[in-house]
């Protein structure tokens, strides 16, 4: 019985795998970061009984909120500079050299996956899409 769920695991596995879409990676330029306040970053257990538990995962518990402003060929993209996880609302914070590169691939018209710094890929939402050049007159 276990091998017969072992082989239905990997068979389920490989199916998604093929029907799954290639992502459509372009270089972008990490144009700037604006940033103003803050914004507490808490992990949050909920106890038995009823209430919660917190922890911040950072020493000062602070990171400066802004957004990021991503240049690509087409599109600049205005992004947090932070991501939230599926899993228990953990917000990741990006870390992007201004005047860098990166990596995107956009998922939606409103989210984005970005390559930061630390070669992990984020997903964030997108806040704003600018087209880099005015459409032409018909």
């Amino acid at each position: 019985m276990r091998r017969l769920s072992c082989a239905l695991l990997v068979s389920l596995t490989l199916v998604a795998l093929m029907f799954a879409k290639e992502r459509e990676w372009q270089t972008a330029a990490v144009l700037k970061l604006i940033a103003n306040g803050t914004e507490t970053e808490a992990v949050v257990v909920p106890l038995p009984g009823g209430g919660a538990a917190g922890e911040s995962t950072t020493s000062s518990g602070k990171h400066l909120r802004g957004v990021y402003w991503i240049k690509t060929e087409k599109f600049t993209y205005v992004i947090p500079n932070y991501c939230k996880s599926n899993a228990v609302g953990i917000q990741w914070w990006l870390y992007l050299t201004v005047g860098g590169q990166t990596k995107i691939s956009q998922d939606s018209a409103r989210t984005l996956r970005i390559v930061d710094d630390d070669g992990k890929e984020r997903k964030v939402h997108i806040i704003e899409r600018i087209a880099n050049e005015p459409p032409k007159p018909q």
